[in-house]
């Protein structure tokens, strides 16, 4: 009636109506449309060609009649009270012909055209249709929920200097963000520098040459993503004003679980199950995209790419969405292709624009990043800046740190000491020594890795946030831990002790240190060669290791300090290595070709198979399980119909840990109802899991 053949937007209009529900390829099973309407009745079961008919007998002519009406008399003003401009307003057809359109042929003839022109689209064209859906969705999904206008983004210049003194003293690479061209840009600057203030005054800067309504800031860990959120929005916007309270959210598997959590410690008198609905309400409006500040992995982009259900509506969101990367250093080189296979796709179908900050950054990785993003201009921290920014000298041992254990406690009495294994295992072997043979106690020290389960992971974190965080006292303070220390925590130590690791995470680790200087002194930060070897520096490849120990020998051995400006130099020396380079290479390339044909393989109006989810899924090496020694709690919260306080009783173990436990008879498998399978494994709030003294008593037994 609106729409007929010739008009230049049916089958968009087609296309909207009819999948706004249902896949495509759904509904051409359900209703036909594949095939000419005299072959349809060869190639679909008989029963679906009676679902048409079906559908046109419910709109019977008094119906047909009001449908006119409404459109004929409503439309127009409609539109208008909504503030939708409609310059060229479509002409209705007249009743008389109206009440004769035969339905059953229209509704087929539309599925058909649809069908037709959906095999024979243009790329460019997909790329717009994948958007015509997400409005759809995005509207259907935002009016279904109630959900309010969404805020604007209330980012400006103003608000990214906020927390920076006046102009003068900003430093250079700030004052080049601030002045930025339009497009992507490649960040280098030294860690405490002010990075994340030079990258939010680049957004503002984009946003006046280009005007984006959403701004993305993607980190690799959970906990860091918790600590940025509630940094953007305390420092650069005002929870207390209205028009800026709801700017920025968290997107992570246990974002909701986190939200709730801060809803508990927030009001204390408040009942768990109004705090459950609160947080869910949270998490459910950062599904609908209602944010304008989206504080995430780079996972949740890549779940668009993968033609995850409901896709098309990320796809919305991040048209002319400007993306901030931090820390991309830390993925390995088959994640990083996917992500930087995934930035030039956006970049180029979709005109986002991507900020890539770091302080180490590797030339295969950067070579990379400019090949995908051309014209990709470069902000770079002066000499001053990586000058001012040195705080630490680097000692090298021989040996391994545990044979350090004497001269380590005593600075544990004197000052606040971080020592940082690549282990869980490692990590509580040294926590129980120092209980055992130096006398700590948890007054003295805390213990921390990545097999504690929620609660008591965020009650550590905040811990250590009043002990030992940025301008906290200084009192003598001991923490063990593994690599989630490396970016999730602002916390200032005096020195570390870390076993061997690639040179990026060992800058990562001294990043630690120092954190808070007023003066320009330096602290030592000791590195051991051992344990060293294949199987010994897991998670790390060990030729990287030796490489890395081999550099920062080259550069600060005998104690001198590590010169910020030479950090790219020397990655780039350890990368030269034939091995290295080239195993690096092979495995960059072969993922970015695999994920290439993920993107090439999307369809307007249709979510991925079951094939293609489990290659999504097949990016996350872990589950969850629920230590024996937890259920009490957990049983209790689920009595209560509190899911979420349950679930933060559940711990993080990779899928090699789980079958490892399993083979040794360890795991029960969950009841139903339940979030997770149990494990017989001994678990406290101060050692968290022990897998491996779980697996060396079983093995004492047989």
């Amino acid at each position: 009636w609106l729409f007929p053949k010739g008009n230049a937007d049916r089958i968009e209009i087609i296309s909207i109506i009819a999948c706004h529900h249902k896949d495509a390829e759904t509904l051409f099973d359900m209703y036909g449309g594949r095939h000419a309407l005299r072959d349809e009745a060869t190639v679909i079961r008989e029963s679906s060609l009676q679902l048409i008919p079906h559908l046109a007998r419910q709109i019977n002519p008094k119906t047909r009649w009001h449908l006119w009406r409404w459109l004929n008399e409503c439309g127009e003003s409609w539109a208008s009270t909504l503030g939708i401009e409609i310059s060229d307003m479509p002409q209705l057809l007249p009743f008389e012909q109206a009440s004769t359109t035969n339905l059953e042929r229209s509704i087929f003839q539309a599925l058909r055209e649809f069908a037709v022109i959906r095999e024979t689209r243009l790329p460019e064209e997909k790329n717009s249709a994948h958007l015509y859906r997400g409005l759809i969705l995005t509207s259907d999904h935002a009016a279904s929920a109630g959900t309010p206008p969404f805020p604007l983004l209330r980012l400006t210049k103003d608000v990214a200097a906020n927390p920076l003194p006046e102009l003068a003293k900003w430093r250079s690479h700030q004052r080049e963000a601030d002045q930025a061209g339009e497009g992507s840009a490649l960040m280098i600057a030294p860690t405490g520098s002010g990075k994340t203030e030079a990258a939010l005054l680049w957004a503002a800067r984009q946003i006046e040459l280009r005007p984006a309504s959403r701004l993305f800031y993607t980190l690799p860990y959970q906990a860091s993503m918790n600590a940025m959120a509630e940094r953007l929005q305390t420092r650069f916007f005002d929870p207390e004003n209205d028009l800026e309270k709801d700017q920025v959210t968290i997107q992570h598997s246990r974002a909701t679980l986190r939200l709730y959590q801060e809803m508990m410690e927030a009001d204390s008198g408040i009942n768990p199950k109004v705090a459950t609905i609160g947080a869910k309400k949270l998490t459910n409006l950062a599904k609908l995209n209602y944010y304008p500040v989206q504080v995430f992995s780079p996972y949740q982009m890549l779940k668009a790419a993968y033609s995850l259900k409901g896709y098309e509506a990320l796809l919305v969101d991040y048209t002319n969405g400007l993306f901030i990367f931090d820390e991309i250093h830390a993925y390995e080189p088959k994640r990083l292709a996917l992500i930087i296979t995934m930035m030039g796709w956006l970049a180029h179908n979709y005109r986002a624009r991507f900020l890539v900050m770091t302080a180490t950054l590797p030339l295969m990785i950067e070579t990379a990043l400019k090949r995908t993003l051309p014209n990709c201009a470069e902000i770079l921290a002066d000499a001053q800046v990586f000058e001012d920014s040195r705080r630490h000298t680097v000692e090298l041992h021989d040996g391994d740190l545990q044979e350090y254990l004497d001269q380590i406690a005593v600075k544990g009495r004197q000052g606040k000491v971080l020592i940082c294994c690549n282990q869980v295992s490692r990590a509580q072997d040294v926590y129980r020594r120092l209980q055992d043979d130096y006398n700590y106690t948890r007054d003295d020290m805390m213990l921390l890795h990545g097999r504690f389960n929620g609660k008591d992971r965020t009650s550590k974190e905040k811990q250590l946030a009043e002990i030992v965080g940025v301008g906290k006292s200084r009192r003598p303070y001991i923490i063990v831990a593994t690599q989630v220390v490396e970016v999730s925590l602002d916390i200032d130590l005096d020195t570390i002790y870390t076993d061997p690791a690639p040179l990026e995470a060992l800058l990562q680790r001294f990043g630690r240190v120092n954190r808070g200087r007023k003066e320009k002194e330096l602290c030592p930060v000791h590195v051991f060669h051992q344990p060293f070897g294949e199987r010994e520096s897991r998670p790390y490849d060990y030729l990287l290791v030796e490489e890395s120990l081999k550099t920062l020998e080259r550069y600060c051995g005998g104690g001198e300090p590590i010169d910020e400006s030479l950090v790219t130099k020397m990655l780039g020396e350890i990368y030269q290595r034939k091995e290295i380079i080239d195993q690096w290479q092979k495995d960059y390339d072969s993922a970015e070709r695999n994920f290439q044909g993920v993107l090439d393989r999307m369809k307007p109006f249709q979510s991925a198979d079951i094939s293609i989810y489990k290659q999504f899924y097949e990016l996350f090496d872990g589950t969850q399980v629920l230590p024996v020694d937890c259920e009490t709690e957990y049983y209790d919260a689920l009595e209560k119909r509190d899911f979420l306080a349950a679930s933060q009783y559940l711990v993080n173990i990779s899928y090699g840990q789980y079958w490892g436990l399993r083979s040794k008879g360890l795991v029960k498998e969950r009841e139903k109802e339940e979030y997770a399978d149990h494990v017989n494994v001994d678990y406290s709030e101060e050692w968290g899991l022990n897998i491996a003294g779980a697996l060396e008593a079983k093995d004492a037994d047989v």
